[in-house]
């Protein structure tokens, strides 16, 4: 389900939700799309490796590093040789490539055609060198070069991408646009080998010539400003752009390096010499933020996976043999396609299914361009980072309502989601509903979410005052028992964001102010029951949410409730509450599931089994 890198990508003019299509999706998304007229007619992202055991590893590696924060502080390169896919994968790879009667992985050697990754071997070479800089030992920039590459069989990445291409790398090169468009994170890693090896870098002679950083300076302070014109929640650059500055930047590195060779350098001493001086520049993290994607356009079912380490399970195994992902419509482009500087308020081709019923083939969603974690997983996965639990529900939710679609009916879920983040279940909701019964309410007291969430329900025909549309309503509270002031203050950390008083921290929060209210206030003109609450209290906030629910629970109006469990408490405040309203509860997991008793008696004494949704025609 990677991007492609190679294929032009069309955008796509939005289409009125009506009729069994959104747009028409038989051709790429996006804008003049990657490869940029310099594509070397591979799979850079190695989407289409043969081998399917190698590309389930390839793949694995890259969304291990596309989800780590650039400036985290961790052991990255023994996390990833010891991941469960990867690792494995690897360590049987090393025991068949010995060196000296060592184990070892020559990162600089191609595989066999079937298995080989050219950007995936470049990334684990820098998480060697990384490794090797942090152990300490090496005396130069040279000798740390040679010992990542196993004694040089070929030019290592820095050279291959500092160097001008005519001085011997041959059949390596690769454009620095076609590397930000793999999304393979080897800009986010450069400049984590450069961190690593701070203290070696300081140690080796200027390149001879190569103090003159005008060409590099150049390109980056236009870098700079394109990054300056818009907060990480806001639309960044387009395709065009983002290629034409790649390019800048990368003669502009060339250029310097060739003046440097010129003079007499040797190929570590000015990679030593631009590493060193790029301390000062920052050039990789600016090249690193300048590829973040504004949006993703998630192809289904494969996005409803459940979410966890591994990342690539169905949380049914019944959900991909349905009949409604096999419409002839759905699936003719590549998915995820990552969409660079979207224009505000256009559509994307997330086509309709036919048949008896209308099913989304395809969920389009804006990301912040930042490490911000949700983003981060999503855009490394390709998959929504919402509970197996959730999305069990709303799968049965959306079977019900599809049955009340076959009696004729015109059936109504209203589905509630408090703690939404970037809306990763409120949208699954959207494609596990058919289309037109989705009422959504999606609440969120992190003010950067918000303005993003109202873009992916107009990006995905949510937003519509069309009858028979579904919809969802992305609204910025804090939500709470309903005591104290309307306007609450909270923390905000940029990479999760709300975070409780005197949760521990390991980086700095900003402090804003947002509205503060009650579920019983908020949900107060909501027509009928609400068929499903999921509550992501983060482990802090979920007793408080409750408490100012005490309406909607004492009426039984809440058919179907998720909460997460408090971190030290764990579920028991939670069941005590909910018992006092007449609900049954279980745990499931980390998550406590409760139903009134009369609606769960009806299911034959099941939890969150949905009965008698309404089919009132005046609520479209």
């Amino acid at each position: 389900m990677a991007p492609s890198v190679v294929a032009a990508a069309a955008a796509v003019a939005a289409a009125a939700v009506t009729g069994a299509t959104l747009a028409a999706a038989s051709q790429p998304l996006g804008e003049a799309g990657p490869g940029g007229g310099r594509g070397l007619g591979r799979d850079v992202a190695c989407a289409a490796v043969a081998d399917a055991e190698a590309r389930e590893a390839w793949l694995d590696l890259r969304t291990w590093l596309g989800r780590i924060p650039l400036d985290i502080e961790m052991d990255l390169p023994q996390a990833v040789w010891n991941s469960p896919i990867f690792g494995a994968w690897l360590a049987k790879k090393a025991k068949n490539r010995q060196v000296d009667g060592v184990e070892r992985f020559d990162w600089l050697r191609p595989l066999d055609a079937k298995e080989d990754c050219l950007l995936g071997r470049w990334a684990g070479w820098l998480l060697r060198a990384e490794q090797l800089a942090a152990e300490g030992g090496i005396g130069s920039v040279r000798e740390l070069l040679v010992q990542a590459g196993l004694g040089r069989t070929a030019a290592s990445p820095l050279e291959v991408l500092l160097l001008p291409a005519e001085l011997g790398n041959g059949d390596a090169a690769v454009a620095w646009d076609e590397v930000g468009a793999a999304a393979w994170s080897l800009f986010s890693l450069i400049s984590r080998f450069r961190r690593a090896a701070a203290a070696l870098l300081l140690q080796g002679p200027s390149a001879p010539g190569g103090e003159d950083f005008a060409p590099v300076e150049a390109p980056l302070r236009r870098i700079a400003d394109v990054l300056a014109q818009g907060r990480p929640f806001e639309h960044g650059a387009r395709w065009a752009e983002k290629v034409d500055l790649s390019r800048s930047m990368e003669g502009g590195v060339r250029s310097w390096a060739a003046a440097a060779r010129a003079k007499g350098a040797q190929s570590s001493g000015v990679v030593a010499a631009f590493l060193r001086a790029d301390q000062h520049f920052d050039v990789f993290s600016e090249m690193h933020r300048l590829w973040l994607p504004d949006a993703i356009l998630l192809r289904l079912p494969e996005a409803f996976h459940g979410f966890d380490d591994e990342g690539r399970r169905p949380f049914v195994p019944e959900l991909l043999g349905e009949e409604r992902w096999q419409d002839p419509g759905c699936g003719r482009f590549r998915h995820p396609h990552r969409l660079h500087g979207l224009p505000r308020g256009q559509a994307l081709g997330a086509r309709l299914a036919g048949g008896r019923h209308r099913w989304r083939c395809g969920i389009a969603m804006r990301l912040m361009r930042s490490d911000h974690l949700i983003s981060a997983k999503v855009r490394s996965f390709g998959q929504l980072d919402c509970s197996a639990e959730v999305l069990k529900v709303l799968w049965k939710l959306g079977h019900a309502a599809a049955a009340a679609l076959v009696r004729g009916g015109a059936p109504v879920v209203r589905y509630v989601d408090v703690g939404t983040s970037l809306g990763d279940c409120a949208l699954a909701a959207s494609g596990l509903l058919p289309w037109g019964t989705l009422r959504g309410v999606a609440l969120d007291a992190d003010p950067r979410i918000i303005p993003l969430l109202k873009e992916s329900a107009a990006l995905n025909g949510l937003m519509s005052n069309e009858a028979n549309a579904s919809s969802l309503e992305a609204r910025l509270m804090l939500v709470s028992d309903g005591s104290g002031e309307k306007q609450a203050t909270v923390s905000l950390d940029e990479h999760i964001g709300v975070v409780a008083d005197g949760h521990e921290r390991e980086r700095p929060v900003s402090i804003v102010k947002v509205r503060r209210g009650s579920l019983d206030d908020e949900l107060s003109s909501l027509p009928g029951d609400v068929h499903f609450l999921s509550i992501h209290g983060n482990g802090f906030f979920e007793l408080s949410i409750l408490r100012g629910a005490r309406a909607l629970l004492a009426a039984g109006r809440i058919r179907c409730l998720l909460v997460t469990c408090p971190v030290e408490e764990g579920c028991a405040p939670l069941r005590e509450l909910l018992s006092g309203f007449g609900y049954v509860a279980e745990e499931r997991l980390d998550w406590l599931a409760a139903s009134p008793g009369a609606v769960a008696e009806a299911a034959g004494d099941k939890i969150c089994e949905p009965v008698d949704l309404p089919t009132a025609h005046n609520d479209l």
